[in-house]
């Protein structure tokens, strides 16, 4: 990951031994990729550098959760950890789209 941030690894290599006995060798090196250090941050730095929309869909499932222990006279806790028992007691079967 760090050497694609950085660029620099050879793609390309030709070596051309001529009959004077000379030698010569041209690479091609591959160009710095910040979409490399752009992942990384995402993922390392997630509070500054992530997704919002994901931290956006914790915190609306917070609320979410709130209404429904508010509702139930339960804890926020609660709420959350029935509805992960819930989930985990669902088979995953994933639509595909036709």
């Amino acid at each position: 990951m760090e050497q694609a941030a950085r660029g620099g690894a050879v793609i390309w290599r030709r070596t051309t031994t001529y009959k004077d006995g000379r030698t010569v060798t041209e690479e091609r090196h591959q160009p710095p990729a910040w979409e490399a250090d752009c992942w990384f941050l995402e993922r390392a730095r997630w509070q500054t550098w992530g997704r919002k929309d994901r931290q956006d869909l914790h915190l609306h499932i917070h609320q979410m959760a709130q209404r429904v222990a508010d509702e139930l006279g339960l804890s926020v806790t609660e709420v959350l950890l029935e509805a992960q028992q819930l989930l985990l007691e669902v088979p995953y079967a994933p639509e595909i789209p036709g």
